[in-house]
């Protein structure tokens, strides 16, 4: 069954995760390729919300790739944030960390797997708020509070009638078009 205000929100979660990734001309790099990798996953939940019966692949991909936004995306956009403002050498952390987290997950037991999943997205979202607090980057502290308003309205449910993964994702948009701003000035 298609859902539609879905796959319209996750359309406009892509388009504001691509717009960004342009509009900051792939300076700095990390914070390109984090947009990039959101604006998959996103693009791939338009595709799947906006079908009647979605393949199985087509399912799968989109949950991967919104996995992977999490746990890549999100701290690739800090990496881009801290390399912004001049810290090379935590930049290099959130760069690589996720990648070997990445290239180590399937010898990973369950339980470190689950921990170093929501690790890596908690500190990457608080990283963003201590270093634009630190540099008064007024935008970057804007972006970074949204996701974290984002992650409390989850995706299960309903608020004002509108279901919660639909505000998740324009909340997301939202933080995308203050992260660009957050590096771009």
């Amino acid at each position: 069954m298609a859902q539609t205000s879905t796959a319209v929100s996750d359309l406009v979660l892509a388009l504001s995760s691509f717009y960004a990734a342009y509009r900051i001309n792939g300076h700095p790099f990390q914070s390109f390729y984090g947009l990039l990798v959101i604006g998959l996953a996103a693009s791939l939940g338009a595709f799947r919300f906006a079908l009647t019966n979605p393949s199985l692949d087509l399912i799968d991909a989109h949950k991967v790739f919104s996995w992977l936004g999490s746990i890549v995306g999100v701290p690739l956009l800090t990496a881009g944030l801290f390399k912004h403002h001049g810290y090379t050498d935590i930049t290099l952390i959130f760069t690589y960390v996720p990648l070997g987290f990445l290239f180590l997950y399937k010898i990973l037991p369950q339980a470190a797997r689950d921990c170093g999943n929501a690790a890596l997205s908690v500190v990457s979202v608080l990283s963003m708020v201590l270093i634009c607090s630190i540099a008064w980057n007024v935008y970057g502290i804007a972006s970074s509070l949204v996701i974290i308003f984002a992650a409390g309205t989850g995706t299960d449910g309903l608020r004002f009638g509108v279901p919660n993964v639909d505000l998740f994702h324009y909340l997301l948009a939202t933080s995308n078009i203050c992260y660009m701003y957050a590096v771009k000035f």
